[in-house]
């Protein structure tokens, strides 16, 4: 089993829905935290103007909050993320909906793929295998991925 590969096969799994039913709600809506090697590449090299709108905020360390709901994300063109296939993308924006750190799953809670239970087969398979589900919503309730007794769990 090869953690990666299932949760790349996950995030791939769900792109014409994230297109088509949700309209990418996740780039409409929220804040991203961008580090300044990521900033003219999300902004599509309208920091300055953004940043005087105070859609853009620098924060400390050398970090941005982009607003997103004023006008989602200026990467966003039609529901398609502009920068989708750049490795310089925020990691926020490369790991969403789902985020693994050792063996705990996360998964966000504003996304509606998580919240129609799209993830099912994947994180089925992660559980187990010994991954955690970190549960802090109300719909990561495991029992929509209707998992055996024995799967570890972890509520934080």
């Amino acid at each position: 089993m090869n953690p990666e590969k299932i949760i790349e096969d996950a995030r791939k799994s769900i792109s014409r829905f994230c297109i088509n039913e949700c309209k990418s709600y996740c780039c409409r809506k929220g804040y991203l935290i961008l580090r300044e090697r990521n900033l003219e590449l999300v902004t599509q090299n309208k920091s300055k103007e953004l940043i005087k709108k105070k859609i853009v905020i620098k924060l400390k360390n050398n970090k941005y909050s982009l607003n997103m709901d004023i006008d989602g994300c200026p990467s966003l063109k039609e529901y398609k993320c502009a920068i989708h296939k750049n490795q310089d993308r925020p990691e926020a924006c490369k790991q969403f909906p789902i985020f693994i750190k050792g063996n705990t799953i996360r998964l966000s809670p504003r996304c509606l793929a998580v919240k129609c239970g799209l993830f099912y087969p994947y994180i089925s398979i992660l559980l187990k295998n010994g991954f955690i589900l970190q549960e802090k919503e109300f719909y990561h309730d495991l029992e929509i991925y209707k998992l055996l007794p024995e799967t570890k769990k972890q509520v934080l």
